[in-house]
């Protein structure tokens, strides 16, 4: 196999080596006969031009009378760019040279004739020259432009170039030339970036070597693709024959090959299976005999080797035996010394090594091999594990005792700490405000771990108003606690200067986003209550509504639009109000009460805080706050509190002075 491998690969190497120098060839050759080929075809369409500018000479010319030979169109311009004469059209000022004005310059001047492809009159494409008649230096010396469409020359270039020819717009449409191939020619046009190129094109019965040439005007614009199909059904056929016959002697060749080295490891390696047998028996302990063919080659070396191996087997075997008798009476000594060792250690030690040997001995009898060295082996290595790992398991006991006090000493300061502040925290939020006949307000805050995110405040801001906020900091713990002072602090003294509570909330907006490291927000309700009117001014940044609880039920209170605080700046905020009666109450709560889960993973909700207030519209309103939380403990029973939850409650009576409660 890899003999066979390798003549495979040497054969299939040298195969791509031919087929790749052959395409590099290919591509040198194609170039060059595309570069003769493009030399060919202009320079027989400047003989054809410079033949009909003879016949135009021959010809008797009237202003104004068509003049056609063989399908080519004739015009005079003059000294001044003005068509003199046309073989098609009439003759007139209006009508443009064919060629711009640079050209028809350049041949005035110089005398020699200019060709060219571009458009004719009808928009075909067609091949244009330019000559010029007369003396140089007279005024009168007359243009000649000669145009002949590619399409009327067909024949003409198909003779000259013995081939057929295939004119495309650039549109890929066809002109002229074969139609069965056309869209064959358009797809290889796509395919390629070059203008010209050759390619091999094949139909039904027919091959042809194609060469493309892009046509374009003065300006580098396309104008179609000529292609020249040269027949070469015949050379096709017989490159077929030649590679197909190259390949089945390939295959033939590698066929014999095999064939042949399959003959010849047969033939000289029958001795060696034998050796490899008498060798396989010999590793048994058989006792083996043949006889030592005397071959001068390696297999005769092979034979001398089996017989020297069997020599030294005996030999070994020999060895071996007077060996085991040894062993085994150094390890019976070693096992007595052993069993001696585990009596000693006394119990419940000895008594588990002791298990432990009966169960390697019965191991060894199920398995010779291990003999009764490797049962010893395996009891001191029995031993020496149980050792140490008692010994690893102590220490690990030991470092974690000395790290759990550490802990334990760490996380008793860190409890101090928290509950210190959990107190100061507990300690700045205000416990209720009493206008007496006039306003009360109570509130109340848990938080979901021992310091939290939420806080809530009212304050007088002057003798006829006063302020209710209830907010929720982003995230919980520590990093929110410190943030919500930050923002009770600011809002309080904002509001202090009297602004509106959209005014309020923008300027605190833009207090918090401008140093935000930590990337926190806050969702807030503030207000303010007019105590003569009733009238409470409220804006809202993105917090939960609050309720309305007036003539025994209640409803949600319609909140502006605001984004939360601290998220960008420049945010402006909408500002709402609404007119308290006598005995109306209002309730701000954060979201801590409606995201409150059960066992069963149901949510608090609106419906259920709804249905709550709806029986707290009679009753005290000190007592709401409270009563309200304890609801939404009861439903969510032995789960723990997820989010902090707050709750104020507001009740307008009338008018009165204002006092705060003790």
């Amino acid at each position: 196999m890899i003999v066979a491998l390798s003549c495979f690969l040497m054969l299939g190497g040298l195969y791509f080596y031919l087929e790749t120098s052959q395409d590099r060839v290919n591509g040198l050759n194609e170039q060059v006969i595309l570069d003769l080929q493009k030399k060919v075809l202009t320079k027989a369409l400047e003989n054809r031009l410079d033949q009909y500018v003879k016949l135009f000479d021959g010809v008797e010319k009237k202003d104004g009378i068509p003049l056609e030979i063989d399908d080519a169109a004739f015009e005079l311009v003059n000294t001044d760019l003005e068509v003199q004469f046309s073989s098609t059209a009439a003759i007139g000022p209006h009508l443009s040279p064919l060629l711009p004005d640079w050209v028809i310059k350049q041949v005035i001047q110089d005398g020699n004739a200019f060709r060219t492809i571009g458009r004719d009159r009808n928009g075909a494409i067609a091949a244009i020259g330019l000559y010029a008649f007369g003396e140089h230096t007279s005024k009168d010396r007359e243009l000649l432009n000669v145009t002949i469409p590619i399409s009327n020359m067909e024949t003409f270039l198909g003779t000259e170039m013995a081939t057929q020819i295939v004119l495309l717009d650039k549109g890929l449409n066809r002109i002229v030339g074969r139609s069965d191939i056309a869209s064959t020619l358009s797809q290889a046009i796509l395919e390629n970036v070059k203008d010209d190129f050759r390619s091999p094109i094949k139909t039904s019965y027919r091959h042809f070597d194609s060469s493309t040439f892009t046509l374009r005007d003065l300006g580098g614009g396309v104008l179609g693709y000529l292609t020249l199909l040269f027949d070469n059904t015949v050379e096709a056929k017989k490159d077929t024959l030649v590679r197909n016959t190259a390949l089945m002697g390939i295959i033939f060749f590698i066929g014999v090959l095999l064939l042949g080295l399959r003959s010849y490891i047969q033939q000289n390696f029958a001795r060696l299976y034998h050796l490899i047998n008498i060798l396989r028996r010999l590793t048994k302990g058989e006792n083996v005999y043949y006889d030592i063919q005397d071959r001068k080659d390696e297999i005769g070396d092979l034979s001398k080797a089996v017989d020297d191996f069997r020599t030294k087997n005996r030999e070994i075997v020999h060895q071996q035996k007077r060996q085991e008798r040894f062993e085994g009476r150094q390890q019976r000594f070693i096992r007595q010394q052993m069993e001696k060792l585990a009596n000693r250690l006394g119990s419940p030690f000895s008594e588990t090594l002791m298990e432990e040997l009966s169960v390697i001995e019965s191991g060894v009898r199920k398995n010779k091999k291990k003999g009764e060295l490797g049962m010893l082996a395996e009891g001191f290595e029995h031993m020496a594990t149980r050792v140490a790992h008692q010994y690893d398991e102590v220490n690990k006991l030991v470092a974690e005792l000395r790290e759990a006090l550490m802990h334990k000493t760490k996380l008793v300061a860190l409890e101090q700490e928290l509950d210190i502040a959990r107190q100061i925290q507990t300690s700045v939020l205000p416990r209720d405000l009493v206008a007496e006949g006039v306003l009360e307000v109570y509130g109340t805050m848990k938080a979901a771990k021992e310091v939290g995110g939420d806080f809530y405040d009212f304050f007088k801001i002057d003798d006829e108003r006063i302020g209710v906020a209830v907010a929720d900091v982003s995230g919980k713990g520590v990093p929110a606690a410190f943030f919500m002072l930050i923002s009770r602090t600011l809002l309080k003294s904002t509001a202090m200067f009297g602004l509106s509570p959209a005014k309020v909330l923008y300027r605190l907006n833009e207090l918090l986003s401008s140093e935000n490291d930590q990337m926190l927000f806050v969702t807030m309700m503030y207000g303010e209550i007019n105590l003569k009117t009733g009238e409470f001014r409220y804006a809202n940044a993105g917090h939960n509504p609050a309720y309305l609880l007036r003539q025994g039920q209640s409803q949600p209170v319609k909140m502006p639009d605001g984004m939360a605080l601290a998220v960008m700046e420049g945010v402006d905020f909408e500002e709402a109000s609404l007119t308290l009666g006598p005995d109306d109450m209002l309730v701000l709560y954060t979201d801590g009460v409606t995201e409150a889960f059960n066992s069963e993973e149901e949510l608090f909700g609106e419906g259920r805080l709804k249905a709550a207030l709806d029986g707290f519209v009679d009753k005290n309103i000190g007592d709401l706050p409270n009563e309200l939380r304890r609801c939404v403990d009861d439903f969510a029973g032995d789960v723990p509190q997820a989010d902090d939850i707050t709750i104020v409650g507001l009740r307008y009576l009338g008018k009165g002075a204002i006092k705060r409660a003790e």
